[in-house]
């Protein structure tokens, strides 16, 4: 068996040949950014974590592989969820190496099975100069170094002088220490022209060990005379994979004080620790150490480094390299910190039996009021249908809704027709004039100016859709803020995300009279359970940049809010559903998540991941392809849009899942956004075959959900 590394950054291939890109967005993060007050009554213990049964084994040495010692690392792929800077601190969530080689990162631990791992920081070295071609030599150049020599950290100024003007003349230049190609590269210097043949630079010598690429080998600080290159004055492809267009030399001197003590060999040239060195998934810890320099970017500034997690014990040497082959890059592998993640508890520990989902995320295009639970009304091509008890009715959402949308300065996009326009969500508010049903809808608008991007704005009907008008907003709070319905007893709310604020708490307004009036309130508590909900939604495209929706929770009955130690936006485009536990904990579970299902029983304060066991089809660290909700009774329901795939159920209890063989969930065609939901004792979803013009809704009762 061989184990493999997994990026958690893509960073550059391939040295000097590329620039450094920013480390994604984080998906989670564990500090809040309000602190939570203490609720008023003791949390209650989370469970023990379950002992895991043995360490993953270590890695095996592969055939072929450049090494510094007896033990090496092997490439071969092993899927782990993804690691990342989520729960850190926004100024630790990159890796920063300084000009000693001292380096350090914050990572939230991924959901990953309990074990052994090591974590071990990488790079790519460039391969030999066959692969490209070499920078072209320019006859007559000739280059100085003012100081010649100097100790560690010497600010060197280098002067070239050309024989003729270059056309056009370059703002910035590429050095190279101790030999172009493969040594110390320093891509982030600029030129000052002194003349049209004469310019300036400077390159600051380095101050901790350094990487050559081939033969790939650590260079200790030490004294010696060494090479300074210039690359890429004249513009020419991959130019900074090829030898130097001219060169000078340095003279280093090293006093013996300056020396690193933590590199007193080839094979122990590098450093690297975890704090904690115990965890669990979900945890941050901190990786701290010592690494030589590979490459130099703006400022001075080393870069291109990134941490790999390897499913093993930390055993080996503390250098290694691994060739990837005749004429490629070669990998080079520094630090080797150990790590042993605790397994969480597991969904067969906890106690789904009595849980109640208490809010969705994302936009609700099927709805049902709690207070007419045989009704339930969903969006369409144009239209709202409503089935009461099996008997359908139509509200329009056409040429009316987008009237009053034009009137308020949100005009169709060009080329689209008004009878088309469908709502995004919606709620329904009971019987309005003459009996008609009054409905709440939002529907996506373009801003025009583009403040936000997308967003929805909320319309009302009390004749069953023969006229929308404006849904009243609070004061200060644009119409194009709106963030979604909520249920509150007999009563309807409507959310807005205030701006100019970091309070986390949405602008509601309530109406408990089918809509004939609306007032301020705060947003509620749920009616059981701990003050946890959902902040208003902030739409967004799904395909790009996603919508988003914070988990927030109250420790004074709803008066003041404060973002949970979860992410302040999670990805709504998936469904995530909160569900109390009857034994006052809350769940979260979370279709876009790597940690699928968490758990709070301190009103917030802190979460633990739930281990479920693995979806079948299900890749690795990227969330859920499809849905997974809680339905009532405690089990799991994982849907793929895949529609040739079967649905799969986790019972309570449950080791592994189930593929559902009720007939009415096969065979369907794209689930449409939102996501199956529980509605009374019926199991509802829409679905669509290619757009919202074709959507069908389906429901099947709860108890027949068999597999």
């Amino acid at each position: 068996m061989s184990f493999g590394l997994v990026p958690l950054v893509v960073g550059c291939l391939v040295l000097s040949a590329c620039s450094p890109e920013p480390a994604p967005a984080a998906q989670r993060s564990a500090v809040p950014t309000k602190p939570l007050p203490s609720p008023s009554t003791s949390p209650t213990t989370v469970a023990s974590p379950t002992p895991v049964a043995s360490p993953v084994a270590s890695p095996l040495a592969s055939p072929g592989m450049a090494r510094s010692g007896s033990a090496s690392v092997d490439v071969d792929s092993v899927a782990l969820p993804q690691w990342g800077g989520a729960g850190c601190p926004q100024s630790g969530s990159a890796l920063q190496q300084s000009v000693t080689g001292r380096f350090s990162e914050c990572l939230q631990v991924g959901g990953v099975p309990g074990g052994d791992y090591a974590i071990v920081l990488e790079q790519v070295l460039s391969p030999p100069t066959d692969v490209a071609p070499a920078s072209p030599a320019m006859p007559g150049l000739q280059l100085t170094a003012s100081p010649a020599s100097g100790p560690p950290g010497t600010a060197v100024t280098i002067t070239g002088t050309l024989t003729t003007p270059l056309s056009p003349r370059p703002g910035g230049v590429s050095l190279c220490w101790d030999g172009c190609p493969g040594g110390l590269s320093d891509t982030g210097e600029t030129l000052d022209w002194l003349s049209p043949t004469t310019f300036r630079t400077t390159m600051v010598v380095p101050q901790a060990p350094w990487v050559r690429a081939y033969p790939p080998r650590v260079v200790p600080l030490a004294s010696g005379t060494y090479s300074i290159g210039v690359q890429c004055l004249q513009e020419a492809h991959a130019c900074g994979l090829g030898g130097a267009e001219a060169t000078t030399s340095f003279r280093l001197d090293v006093p013996a004080a300056d020396a690193p003590t933590w590199c007193r060999t080839a094979d122990s040239c590098a450093q690297l620790t975890v704090s904690p060195a115990h965890a669990l998934p979900g945890d941050d810890i901190t990786v701290t150490g010592f690494a030589p320099v590979a490459s130099i970017g703006v400022n001075g500034q080393p870069y291109a480094y990134q941490l790999q997690v390897i499913p093993a014990s930390a055993v080996g040497p503390t250098v290694q390299f691994q060739s990837l082959g005749k004429a490629e890059a070669t990998l080079a592998y520094f630090g080797f910190g150990a790590l042993t993640v605790t397994a969480p508890p597991t969904f067969a520990s906890i106690n789904t039996a009595s849980w109640r989902a208490q809010a969705i995320d994302g936009s609700q295009p099927i709805t049902a009021n709690p207070a007419m639970p045989v009704t339930t009304a969903w969006c369409k091509g144009g239209a709202i249908e409503i089935d009461a008890d099996g008997r359908t009715s139509t509200v329009p959402t056409g040429k009316a809704a987008q009237a009053a949308l034009t009137a308020m300065g949100f005009p169709p996009p060009p080329g689209e027709s008004n009878t088309e326009l469908t709502c995004d969500t919606l709620a329904l508010l009971g019987n309005g004039i003459a009996g008609a049903p009054a409905v709440v809808a939002g529907f996506g608008v373009e801003p025009p100016d583009q403040e936000p991007l997308y967003a929805d704005v909320a319309l009302l009907t009390r004749d069953g859709g023969k006229s929308w008008t404006p849904l009243p907003t609070p004061r200060a709070v644009r119409p194009d803020s709106f963030g979604g319905f909520r249920y509150v007893g007999d009563a309807v709310t409507a959310l807005f995300t205030p701006s100019g604020t970091t309070d986390p708490a949405p602008v509601v307004e309530t109406s408990s009279d089918a809509g004939r009036s609306w007032r301020a309130t705060n947003l509620a508590c749920p009616a059981s359970g701990p003050c946890i909900t959902f902040g208003s939604f902030q739409p967004g495209n799904c395909a790009k940049d996603g919508g988003y929706q914070s988990v927030i929770a109250s420790a004074d009955g709803g008066h003041e809010w404060a973002v949970t130690s979860l992410d302040e936006n999670l990805h709504a485009c998936w469904p995530a559903q909160l569900l109390t536990a009857a034994d006052g904990s809350e769940v979260l579970v979370d279709s876009s998540s790597t940690f699928t299902v968490e758990r709070t029983t301190d009103g917030g304060r802190t979460w633990a991941d739930i281990d479920i066991p693995p979806v079948p089809d299900r890749p690795v660290g990227d969330g859920y392809d499809g849905a997974v909700i809680g339905l009532p009774g405690g089990a799991l329901l994982a849907m793929n849009q895949d529609i040739t795939r079967a649905w799969m159920l986790l019972r309570p209890g449950a080791t592994t899942w189930c593929d559902v063989r009720t007939p009415d969930t096969t065979n369907q065609n794209f689930v449409f956004y939102g996501g199956p939901r529980a509605i009374g004792d019926q199991l509802w979803w829409l679905t669509s075959a290619n757009d919202s013009t074709g959507t069908t809704a389906h429901h099947v009762a709860l108890a027949e959900l068999t597999c």
